[in-house]
């Protein structure tokens, strides 16, 4: 079978579903300033509404992430409590993610300092080269998406260690993934809860973006994918009832990002709703998970190959935008054609690039892993 058949087509609509939330909400600068509200008879629709579709789209890639890893590290068991399996998860893991990720990282570098000139603190940028740019606060210059690449990896590096360890001190595979799940949960959380304890904190800064603040939104995919594994037949039959219940979810805590800060509450902005953004997507993986087709098999190619190409999408998009922003197209606020011109630029150079990325960068170094004894599965 082949990979791209083999792929799970519900689980490729989500992961789609996050990267154009992300673009989406991007992509919108070019278009505020010439759609202006439109009037539904009791209330007014503004495009700023799909704002936060990016801050929605991280959230599901980090509950995706946890189901995919979290299925992997639970189909390993006993083994990982051995080094070379842990060393196995890693090696595949970073053959997938790191080649891309320090090709955008210095292409971003060259931009800034040969196309739009700025001061590199090379003390700051060390940081990118081991992910730490964000790991306690938040210190991003350049390279805005790579925050959340950060939490990422250090959720591929911590995590299966936490296991690790917790099986060389015998413990019994299931209780250790979920231990360390849960322990993972909470001190997250916990961490959140005390940056905001500074009342000059921002929940779309330091509790959205420090990787130490973040590993809960894993670990609700980490808890399905145990759920899907041990229990698959009650996985798949609610299915249904609990897409809905997600979605519900999802809108009530997406409504809630307009209500007034002061009735938000400081601590719920920026921390329990969180937890809820991920719950909702969470309950979207059974549906997810045994969803088969969409109906046509020229629209799933279309998902799959998009689903492919999603994560150069997230690291070329800023790049993209930035190009047409300051350098191509800076008459987009001002001309309402130019505006709709760059927008519909941004989204097919983006997509393009990231096809040619994904062909070209992406996929022969994710195949580099199977030449290499330690890291064949």
């Amino acid at each position: 079978m082949s990979a791209s058949s083999s792929r799970i087509i519900g689980l490729d609509v989500l992961r789609c579903a996050a990267i154009f939330g992300v673009l989406g909400a991007h992509s919108l600068v070019f278009l505020y300033p010439h759609v202006p509200p439109i009037d539904l008879g009791g209330w007014t629709f503004l495009l700023g509404y799909l704002g936060h579709g990016g801050f929605y789209g991280v959230e599901l890639f980090f509950v995706l992430s946890g189901f995919l890893i979290g299925r992997i590290l639970l189909r390993s068991g006993e083994a990982l409590g051995q080094p070379t399996e842990l060393f196995r998860f890693w090696s595949r893991r970073w053959f997938r993610t790191l080649p891309a990720y320090f090709l955008f990282l210095f292409l971003n570098l060259a931009v800034i300092l040969w196309v739009f000139p700025q001061d590199v603190p090379w003390g700051r940028f060390a940081g990118y080269l081991v992910f730490t740019q964000n790991f306690m606060d938040y210190g991003v210059f350049f390279f805005p998406e790579s925050w959340s690449l950060a939490v990422e990896e250090w959720f591929y590096l911590l995590f299966p260690a936490a296991i690790f360890l917790l099986l060389r001190l015998r413990w019994r595979s299931d209780v250790a993934f979920l231990s360390a799940g849960f322990l993972f949960y909470v001190v997250s959380t916990a961490f959140r809860w005390h940056l905001n304890g500074n009342p000059a904190v921002s929940w779309e800064v330091e509790p959205r973006v420090v990787t130490l603040a973040r590993f809960d939104a894993m670990m609700v995919g980490i808890f399905a994918a145990w759920w899907s594994l041990r229990f698959p037949e009650g996985f798949a039959r609610f299915r249904h009832p609990l897409a809905l219940i997600g979605l519900v979810v999802l809108g009530w805590a997406y409504i809630g990002l307009f209500a007034p800060e002061a009735e938000q509450g400081q601590i719920f902005a920026g921390t329990l709703r969180f937890n809820l953004v991920s719950l909702g997507f969470g309950l979207l993986l059974p549906w997810g998970r045994h969803h088969a087709t969409l109906g046509a098999a020229p629209i799933d190619t279309a998902t799959r190959n998009l689903a492919h190409w999603s994560y150069a999408m997230y690291l070329s998009h800023m790049l993209v935008l930035r190009f047409l922003t300051e350098r191509w197209l800076p008459g987009y606020s001002s001309d309402p054609v130019v505006g709709w011109i760059a927008f519909f630029l941004f989204w097919g150079f983006t997509i393009g690039f990231s096809a040619l990325v994904y062909r070209g960068f992406e996929l022969p170094c994710t195949s580099l892993r199977d030449r290499f004894k330690f890291s064949r599965e």
